[in-house]
């Protein structure tokens, strides 16, 4: 299984806006690593550090161990090493591809191998390329429908995943209006599990096929469940304000690093400022005024919680409660992505803007592309957590790692 753009993707190096080869843990592996003691850097390396030539020496000298895993040891530009000054891998050029790490050879595909019939293939949004590319297509699909029956024991949940994300394809409502929705199935199924209303026979019909799901939760009951949605009273003060303070927890460790400072540390002492003050009016009013521009880039946010759902909500040897996790993450970082690009909005007001008569004043400001794009690179880097991490951050940061439906509702609303 891949999505339709899947081969589209190609690397534009020198070219890229955002490489990946700075500012970025670049992981090492075991296998790379025991190859790397054995060969010598490329000539032309030049040590930044010490404002000096490299000596010669084993790649296996740049990795670092950082949370309990080997990286390479960024330079003080916070670049990658091997990166030369026309931004091109030394690696690459001297060795070729075979010579590096497993996450530079993949990046930023991703690959989750489900059995020996069953190998899943997505594009990480953590690459500036595939938001292009997402941004190109009107439509996005996937090559080929698998029989679900090949999956084996997660058939029932890869079914669920193709119910949700056919939820997630409605262009009738907004890209949070139907992640609520996609909870409420989720938080739905997961607690009549949980609860023991269902019995074994039921439980193997939660999600069989569509047609199924469809007869649990029917265009009747959807259509009411959106009506309910939107007759919700906004509550866009504390919605704010969470997403204000999500948005300074994932970013805490990046500005203790100085990671992404062009991106996030302007918004984040923007951020400090609204926590500080407090969410008042004036920054609701400001909120309603981003959104409605905002609603331009709804069908590009749509294709990305699609591929998101796609790519992340069901991995190898996952479970319902992993899938609720996941969504939940997903979530979170579309929270953070939509207040991130609110920040970077409020701070661009008024800065070389021009009425018609071309005196400048504090026109609006319209949203661009380029600073959507970058904001949804940084943010899908900072949150893109291995499982364990996930599950380790919201049992420190939440009373309980499932959340209840009007939290969820709160930070997507």
């Amino acid at each position: 299984m891949k999505p339709d753009y899947y081969e589209d993707f190609t690397c534009i190096a020198d070219r890229c806006s955002f490489t990946c080869c700075r500012e970025w843990k670049i992981g090492v592996d075991e296998d790379t690593f025991v190859k790397w003691k054995h060969t010598l850097t490329p000539d032309g390396m030049y040590d930044t550090d010490r404002g000096q030539q490299a000596k010669k020496e084993k790649l296996s000298g740049y990795v670092r161990k950082k949370d309990g895993s080997r990286v390479i040891g960024l330079n003080k530009e916070k670049n990658c090493p091997f990166l030369n000054g026309k931004k091109l891998c030394r690696l690459v050029l001297t060795y070729g591809d075979e010579i590096l790490s497993q996450t530079c050879q993949l990046f930023p595909r991703e690959i989750h191998t489900f059995n020996e019939d069953v190998t899943e293939y997505a594009l990480m949004p953590s690459c500036p390329a595939v938001i292009d590319l997402l941004r190109k297509r009107e439509h996005i699909s996937f090559s080929r429908e698998m029989d679900t029956s090949a999956y084996r024991e997660l058939a029932t949940l890869v079914n669920l995943r193709a119910f949700l994300m056919k939820l997630m394809e409605d262009g009738a409502h907004t890209p949070e209006h139907n992640l609520m929705k996609i909870f409420y199935v989720l938080l739905d199924l997961y607690e009549r599990v949980e609860n023991k209303q269902v019995n074994d026979e039921a439980k193997d019909a939660l999600g069989l096929d569509l047609t199924d799901m469809a007869k649990m939760y029917p265009g009747g009951f959807l259509l009411e469940l959106s009506e309910t949605i939107d007759g919700i009273e906004q509550t866009l003060q504390y919605s704010i304000e969470e997403r204000n303070e999500l948005f300074l927890d994932l970013a805490e460790n990046y500005r203790r690093e100085g990671l992404y400072e062009k991106y996030l540390e302007p918004v984040a002492q923007l951020a400090e400022q609204l926590s500080e003050q407090g969410i008042d009016e004036e920054v609701v009013k400001e909120w309603q005024e981003f959104e409605v521009q905002f609603l331009k880039y709804q069908p590009l946010m749509r294709r990305f919680l699609l591929t998101e759902l796609y790519a992340d909500s069901l991995k190898p040897e996952g479970n319902l409660e992993e899938m609720v996790v996941q969504v939940q993450w997903i979530a979170m970082e579309y929270a953070t992505i939509r207040h991130a690009v609110f920040l970077h909005w409020l701070l661009s007001q008024g800065e070389g803007s021009f009425c018609e008569e071309g005196i400048s004043t504090s026109c609006r400001r319209g949203i661009s592309y380029e600073d959507v794009r970058d904001y949804m690179v940084v943010v899908s880097r900072m949150t893109g957590y291995e499982e364990d991490d996930i599950y380790e951050y919201l049992e420190n940061s939440f009373e309980h790692i499932i959340w209840d439906w009007g939290y969820f509702a709160l930070i997507c609303g």
